[in-house]
C-alpha cells in the first residue's frame, strides 16, 4: 500500500501544471461595427434584438460577444456596445486568409423600460481614430406610442 501510495504521488508531481504551458493564448479585441438595425422607435415594456454586422480584424478571429454597457445617473439612456473578437496570441502569424471578413450578430432581448418620451442614445464602437481617441457610431431611438394620436401624413 505505501508503495501505492508513492506512485501516486510520483504522479500527481509530474501532472502538475508547467511554466511552459504550449496552450491557447486567448487575447479579446473589439471589431468595428459596420451598420447596424434598430427600429425607428420603442414601445416601452417591449423587448428588441439589435442586429449588428461587423468586421472581424483578421481570418483567425471568432466572435466572442457583446460587450454592452449603460450610462450611469444622468447618461442612464446611453448605451455603449461593443463587438467583442477573440484569437489565439500564440500563433505566430495568421495564415488564414478571407476576402469578407463581415460577419452580423444578434443582441437579443434588449428591454426598454423609459417612458414615452425618452430618447435613448446607442453608441456603437468603430474604433479608434489618429489620437486614440474612442469613435462611435451614435443612433438615438425615442420611446413613443404607437396607440397616440398623430398628425395624419397627407
Amino acid at each position: 500500500m505505501k508503495k501505492f501510495a508513492f506512485l501516486l504521488m510520483i504522479t500527481f508531481s509530474l501532472a502538475s501544471c508547467s511554466l511552459e504551458d504550449d496552450g491557447p493564448n486567448t487575447l479579446l479585441e473589439f471589431a468595428e461595427i459596420t451598420e447596424v438595425d434598430l427600429p425607428e422607435y420603442f414601445e416601452s415594456g417591449e423587448s428588441y434584438d439589435i442586429v449588428v454586422t461587423y468586421l472581424l480584424p483578421s481570418a483567425c478571429h471568432t466572435f466572442n460577444g457583446f460587450d454592452a454597457r449603460q450610462g450611469q445617473g444622468s447618461n442612464s439612456n446611453e448605451i455603449f456596445i461593443g463587438v467583442v473578437t477573440s484569437y489565439d496570441a500564440n500563433l505566430a502569424q495568421c495564415n488564414k486568409e478571407e476576402d469578407n471578413l463581415s460577419r452580423e450578430a444578434t443582441l437579443k432581448d434588449v428591454t426598454i423600460t423609459g417612458e414615452v418620451g425618452t430618447v435613448y442614445t446607442f453608441k456603437f464602437w468603430v474604433g479608434q481614430d489618429s489620437s486614440g481617441e474612442t469613435q462611435y457610431y451614435t443612433v438615438e431611438v425615442p420611446v413613443e406610442d404607437p396607440d397616440a394620436p398623430g398628425e395624419e401624413e397627407e
